[in-house]
């Protein structure tokens, strides 16, 4: 359903790009580091570990892991406690290769990240040293379904390449196909979201969520239930 959608706003991205491209040279920083996201032109660690680094402590929002059979993901979502940023941690592995440990989500994490050139969400590599402290007892503050909209359209203003934006939302009630906040907006939940499980621990009531918003669907990663949160 919606092929025709797609189509064109692929198009119109990849379209983009080769204008982008043509003008590559007028870019600034994080224009350029938008780009090179889309087209896979890879910085060197080195590179971005001398680059800009924040300090603060981060609370691990959430974590989703992918594998296509050649390649695993996975990305892990950080928010500043001071800062109140939200960057992303990916890591790759390929050939039978492990991924890394994910972070424990609902802990705190403190030290530095480097952030790589490019607009929110920013990804980011874990500096040296961080400390690991102890868990949370709720998610950040969140909003409700039209805000988690308008996080997703300025995200695009800024990066028209834009996949997806991580999103916290405040009491909101989770259905099997649904999330939907006090005013009654709803968003549709990503087929891979552990909605049975959201679905047992809220038990039906309000909570507060952090998911992805992905072309209009919200991959739930978290729930902050009952004075901790949980990873789902």
């Amino acid at each position: 359903d919606g092929w025709v959608d797609r189509l064109v706003t692929t198009a119109g991205s990849w379209w983009a790009a080769t204008q982008a491209w043509q003008r590559a040279a007028h870019l600034d920083s994080h224009e350029l580091g938008d780009l090179r996201i889309l087209l896979g032109w890879p910085y060197s660690t080195e590179e971005i570990r001398a680059g800009d680094r924040l300090d603060d402590t981060w609370i691990v929002l959430g974590a989703h892991r992918t594998d296509d059979g050649r390649l695993q993901q996975q990305r892990t979502w950080l928010q500043g406690r001071a800062t109140g940023e939200t960057v992303q941690v990916l890591d790759f592995a390929a050939g039978g290769a492990g991924l890394p440990l994910p972070q424990v989500v609902g802990a705190e994490l403190t030290g530095p990240v480097s952030r790589y050139p490019g607009h929110a969400p920013r990804r980011a590599l874990l500096g040296d040293p961080i400390t690991a402290g102890g868990p949370v007892s709720h998610l950040p503050a969140g909003g409700s379904v039209e805000a988690a909209l308008d996080t997703m359209a300025a995200g695009l203003a800024d990066n028209p390449w834009c996949r997806r934006m991580p999103v916290l939302l405040a009491d909101v009630i989770v259905t099997p196909e649904h999330v939907v906040d006090a005013a009654g907006h709803a968003l549709p939940i990503t087929p891979d979201t552990a909605v049975w499980s959201l679905l047992a621990h809220s038990g039906g009531h309000p909570c507060d969520l952090f998911a992805e918003l992905e072309e209009g669907r919200l991959r739930v990663l978290s729930a902050g239930i009952e004075g901790g949160v949980i990873a789902l």
